[in-house]
């Protein structure tokens, strides 16, 4: 997965975020997290990962639009034996979609009109992130658990063996957890409970 997203950020840049479900390989239930390693992975190439709110695919409209044209006008009615095959249906289609065919959304233009590529180019050197003097750095276990304050903590496994920093906010006892610029989680020591960030989605 992390090859193909590689290959993709090398030709188009960065996006500043990416909104995503709450299904594999995005999320996990296996924690209250949810990250996964390849979520965090997207944080560390500075990529905001926003979850969608589960059973509301409103939210996903463009997307389930999308679908809803490639379901109607290439797959309906047609068995594709390899994915070479399936290739070869999607690229004409792609080409009609994206340069030819107006959108009532996009004022009757096309997308190709509208999109630029990404001005924040894709760096593949894994440089580890530093945080300054304000944070409290921790380092989670393969198992995802840190000590803070004389207690254990949960952030995932997604977080094994990768620094995260904890940040006092103006709430005493309370404290957000960020993993390299994005908060994920928040922590309350007098509960002695963390929480997943939920800004938006």
């Amino acid at each position: 997965m992390q090859r193909h997203f590689r290959d993709i950020f090398r030709v188009y840049g960065l996006p500043r975020a990416i909104y995503v479900d709450n299904g594999t390989p995005w999320a996990t239930a296996m924690t209250s997290m949810k990250y996964t390693k390849f979520s965090a992975w997207l944080l560390r190439q500075d990529i905001e990962v926003i979850f969608g709110r589960p059973y509301h695919p409103q939210g996903r409209g463009k997307l389930e639009r999308f679908h809803r044209t490639l379901k109607l006008e290439v797959l309906q009615g047609r068995s594709m034996s390899s994915l070479k095959e399936a290739q070869a249906c999607f690229d004409p289609w792609r080409q009609i979609y994206n340069l030819e065919r107006p959108h009532e959304a996009l004022d009757l233009g096309t997308p190709s009109e509208h999109y630029r590529i990404s001005e924040r180019r894709f760096d593949d050197s894994n440089v580890a992130y530093e945080y300054n003097d304000h944070f409290e750095v921790r380092r989670p276990n393969a198992v995802g658990q840190f000590g803070f304050k004389g207690h254990t903590y949960r952030i995932g496994e997604a977080f094994a063996d990768r620094a995260i920093g904890l940040s006092a906010t103006q709430k005493d006892g309370v404290w957000d957890v960020w993993y390299c610029r994005f908060v994920i989680a928040r922590l309350d020591e007098r509960t002695k409970m963390i929480d997943r960030h939920q800004p938006r989605g």
